[in-house]
């Protein structure tokens, strides 16, 4: 096993788009609203309708193909995530849900904890440095 095999699971928001599992980056999903449903539902941190998603990814199409392109999606999301993915996705009939557990690194996590405590120039340089 090697060391980038090791590293925590990374997901970058800021600047330009890229997840890194297992020592592999990937910067591009199979097409943009499988990047959409990811981010969505690592923002929105909670339990997601998944009808609502549906509408809200695929507002021209009818709910049947909502859900359809959002089983499409959800299966691409899967795939990508890989090993991670059993422990990241929580789906049922009307629902999926995003745990990113405290092991992944994620850009926004961060800008969050250092808004949160005093500003003062090494951290200004710190919230610069995640654009």
């Amino acid at each position: 096993m090697t060391q980038d095999s090791l590293a925590p699971p990374r997901l970058t928001l800021f600047g330009h788009f890229s997840m890194t599992l297992g020592g592999t980056t990937l910067t591009q999903f199979s097409y943009d609203k499988v990047k959409a449903l990811w981010v969505y539902l690592l923002l929105n941190g909670q339990a997601v309708n998944r009808a609502g998603l549906a509408e809200m990814l695929w507002p021209d199409q009818g709910l049947s193909s909502g859900r359809t392109n959002l089983r499409h999606a959800l299966h691409c999301l899967r795939q990508s995530l890989g090993d991670e993915a059993d422990r990241a996705l929580s789906v049922s009939r009307q629902s999926i849900e995003l745990h990113c557990g405290d092991h992944w690194q994620l850009d926004v996590r961060r800008l969050e904890a250092l808004l949160q405590g005093p500003i003062d120039i090494a951290i200004v340089d710190e919230l610069l440095s995640l654009y």
